[in-house]
């Protein structure tokens, strides 16, 4: 489901575009609470508030079709504990998302980047959610990406990082 469950796999760059994601525990990974929860995401992600609102209300959907989910309930219960801003934002009962546009990163590691992103369920793969993020290629925004790959592969030593176990 979208942002509620575990994050299954990334590539290198993808997983180090999530600056500090790799420093959770892989049963701990995904969006929702890494923009809402880590350190690093305020300084991270451009607009902030903006993917905020978006991940509060990507989580509605599920929860709306699924309320007492037990995945989605300890994940809500979580953002609402230790974030007063999703609190907040999950009282009003917003619904409105984007699951398609544009954000601007400031990277730790590569400096400012703009990505676009795409994401879309799976058919037939019970709810599974995948976010793409991309650049042009031939551009600043790729050449970035492209670091952010070399950066992970030396620090994961493997050509893929895989966010949990197989």
């Amino acid at each position: 489901m979208p942002s509620r469950g575990p994050w299954l796999a990334a590539n290198p760059g993808g997983l180090r575009l999530f600056a500090g994601i790799d420093d959770w525990p892989a049963g701990q990974r995904n969006l929702a609470r890494y923009v809402i929860l880590h350190p690093a995401a305020r300084a991270l992600i451009d607009d902030w508030e903006d993917a905020l609102h978006s991940y509060v209300a990507w989580l509605r959907g599920p929860a709306a079709i699924e309320p007492d989910a037990p995945d989605l309930t300890v994940l809500i219960d979580e953002l609402r504990e230790h974030s007063r801003e999703f609190a907040e934002l999950w009282d009003r009962y917003g619904v409105v998302g984007s699951t398609q546009g544009r954000r601007l990163f400031h990277h730790p590691d590569v400096g400012d980047l703009t990505l676009g992103f795409q994401g879309m369920t799976l058919n037939g793969t019970n709810g599974q959610f995948l976010v793409a993020f991309y650049a042009e290629p031939g551009t600043p925004d790729h050449d970035a990406m492209v670091l952010l790959d070399r950066v992970a592969q030396e620090r994961f030593g493997k050509p893929s990082a895989s966010a949990s176990p197989a």
